[in-house]
């Protein structure tokens, strides 16, 4: 069944966006929020979403997502990489990850 057959209700809907770590974080804010617009732009013209709220969140940095490609990945600091995200705080985790290695991760 195609989903334009098909009769469906929102109240809102919120859209999370974010930027890769590595970047500045002012840099990844703006990327954020425009990833977010682009986002809504796109649904706002191929759906009709009458009386639906649209909320845009950018987030600097998805540590949770962040972690989860890390750990499917086969990077070969992948053990150094994942004990920063579960042991150090969000607030020296990027300066670490950028030193890690000499830069080279």
């Amino acid at each position: 069944m195609e989903l334009n057959n098909r009769k469906v209700r929102y109240g809102n809907v919120r859209v999370f966006s974010s930027a890769s770590p590595e970047g500045p974080s002012a840099l990844n804010e703006i990327l954020a929020r425009n990833r977010a617009k682009v986002l809504l732009d796109y649904m706002r013209s191929h759906v009709e979403w009458s009386g639906v709220e649209f909320e845009m969140t950018p987030v600097e940095l998805d540590w949770s997502l962040f972690k989860q490609l890390v750990n499917s990945s086969d990077l070969p600091e992948k053990k150094q990489v994942l004990e920063i995200l579960e042991k150090e705080p969000e607030s020296d985790r990027k300066r670490l990850l950028k030193s890690l290695k000499g830069g080279r991760v």
